[in-house]
């Protein structure tokens, strides 16, 4: 049986076609327009981070580049920061240097206690159009809200609160009622950049404006569901973070659960319906990475990381298999996996259709991070005419904005889509906490740093 692949691309089509035939038009100012001229002040708890600077301002320079808005930086801290323009202008120069120049101009850092009720009345004090967000820790985002009740906030202030959301489920119910105590939940955006990503929202169109596709959107059709996220950084320096959370903890309970919840979910059924089906089966694994090599870089064993204690028993790469007990979807596995120090990055969404007779399997696989699709057919193959299975594969056209660009736009112009909901985000800490009990009963494995898959 031979095996063809047909390269598809869209590298060459011109600005103005690449914007009627994209599949992310929301990137293109020309067809829905921009926020005008009306100034957004965001300020940004903990601005000086290290997810403030590789993710956050880098997308408000995305957001400003393809939409021409008028935002201000505004960082706050509790320590003095020595030249904080220099700071946002590095940042963003890597997108677009005239706009990193343009936002450092206006930017300004502010040392306040993002706990302290004085110190965050006074940082809002007299701004108006106002954009709150936290990029702080769950526990510190607590009490940071608890400290926002004395403050006098704007009536068209936004809140925008970075994953995770809580530490467990209950922490989660009681964040939701601090917010809503503080403001109405249109106010609010939960921030996930996973809903943001190129796969997650391919996979929306994909499904739902391809009858090829959306007539096969079922258990009749579909034999299995995998979504991996495994990546060739190790540790670099998180340890802190990593050590209490751990890999299931940090990619479960937001992105891969909530990304799951938004792909099956249909105009008959809401998000928050498939997290509420979802069940974990005993087939979970964990483990964690041992000294190797990736891209021809020593990599430490994870134990003997700065930071790290090895009696925490910390994974850096988990396996799940869920089953969603829905009419539509009972019976079909759906594999979760996300890890660490891998060879290469697998990052990826992937469909196996039931065979067709004694057929190959159809695939559909769509890439996290890029605009990858691909999809698997059987034909004729020329030479013996017996079935062959051919690839078809398309690198879309270029998209204008990466996904903390989508997440300063869904911000700033109330895309409810790119939001994870409140119950959503109380549900995926339900669902987690079903599959901590068994991931915590699983045997440690070990696998060497640069591994390529695991079997």
């Amino acid at each position: 049986m031979g095996a063809h692949t047909l390269i598809v691309t869209a590298k060459h089509l011109k600005e103005e076609e690449i914007r009627r035939s994209a599949i992310f038009p929301w990137d293109f100012p020309a067809l829905f327009g921009s926020l005008g001229h009306m100034t957004t002040t965001l300020i940004i708890l903990g601005g000086a981070g290290d997810l403030a600077q590789r993710l956050l301002i880098p997308g408000i320079a995305e957001y400003v580049s393809v939409h021409g808005a008028d935002i201000t930086i505004v960082g706050a801290g509790r320590h003095e920061h020595d030249d904080y323009r220099a700071f946002v202008r590095d940042a963003a120069a890597p997108v677009d240097e005239k706009v990193a120049e343009r936002l450092a101009a206006d930017a300004e850092f502010v040392v306040a206690d993002a706990t302290d009720r004085e110190d965050l009345r006074n940082l809002l004090e007299g701004r108006s159009n106002v954009v709150l967000y936290f990029a702080l820790s769950p526990a510190i985002a607590v009490d940071s809200i608890r400290a926002l009740k004395d403050a006098e906030l704007a009536e068209d202030i936004t809140l925008a609160m970075e994953k995770p959301f809580g530490a467990d489920a209950d922490d989660a119910r009681e964040l939701n009622q601090q917010l809503l105590d503080l403001v109405d939940e249109e106010q609010i955006f939960r921030v996930d950049h996973f809903l943001a990503t190129s796969g997650t929202l391919n996979f929306k169109v994909l499904r739902s404006t391809n009858r090829l596709i959306a007539s096969s959107w079922s258990n009749e059709d579909v034999e299995s569901i995998r979504l991996v996220y495994n990546e060739t950084v190790a540790l670099e320096g998180r340890a802190e973070f990593y050590e209490s959370t751990g890999a299931a903890e940090d990619m479960l309970q937001s992105h891969l659960l909530q990304t799951l919840a938004r792909i099956l979910a249909d105009d008959g059924t809401s998000p928050e319906e498939i997290l509420r089906a979802i069940r974990p089966t005993d087939e979970v694994r964990r483990g964690r990475y041992t000294e190797g090599e990736v891209d021809g870089e020593r990599v430490p064993s994870y134990v003997d990381e700065d930071g790290v204690d090895p009696d925490n028993g910390t994974e850096t790469w988990f396996r799940v298999v869920v089953d969603v007990e829905t009419e539509k979807w009972r019976g079909v596995p759906i594999t979760l996996e996300s890890g660490k120090a891998f060879g290469e990055d697998v990052k990826q969404i992937e469909v196996t259709f039931k065979r067709s007779g004694d057929n190959p399997n159809n695939t559909l696989t769509l890439a996290f991070d890029t605009e990858d699709v691909e999809i698997t057919l059987n034909a004729a193959d020329p030479a013996s005419e017996d079935c062959a299975q051919i690839t078809l594969h398309t690198d879309l056209a270029p998209v204008r904005m990466s996904a903390y660009g989508r997440v300063v736009k869904g911000i700033l112009e109330r895309i409810d889509h790119l939001a994870v909901p409140a119950q959503a985000a109380e549900l995926g800490w339900d669902v987690m906490e079903a599959i901590a009990q068994k991931l915590h009963r699983a045997r440690m494995e070990e696998y060497p740093a640069g591994t390529v898959a695991i079997d």
